[in-house]
């Protein structure tokens, strides 16, 4: 099984952060079985009083021990790394899950 992990600011709020919350949360229900199957979403908050998570990846440890507030989000799939400084966009969701489409939910300019 493939593992796609998001490693975030513990008070991330974007909207594209919250469809990668909402795509998890369906998978718990049980919807969306055929699109996420072969894949293990997971969410790290990194902040400056947490500890690092043990990583294999020695880039990402790297990233997350010397530039993590510049570097995060990171976005990793089987501990590679994948995206820095961003998420991964509806399109990049799509194309990694079987034509998946998100409705991304911008609330930021109300």
């Amino acid at each position: 099984m493939k593992e796609l992990t998001y490693y975030v600011q513990p008070n991330e709020q974007s909207p594209l952060f919250k469809a990668f919350q909402t795509l998890i949360s369906l998978r718990k229900e049980g919807r969306l079985k055929k699109s996420l199957a072969g894949y293990h979403l997971s969410i790290v908050k990194i902040g400056a009083d947490m500890d690092i998570p043990k990583v294999t990846n020695k880039q990402l440890l790297d990233l997350l021990k010397n530039h993590r507030n510049d570097a995060l989000p990171i976005v990793t799939l089987d501990d590679r790394i994948i995206k820095i400084g961003g998420f991964l966009t509806p399109s990049e969701i799509s194309q990694r899950f079987e034509g998946l489409s998100l409705q991304i939910n911008d609330d930021s300019d109300r």
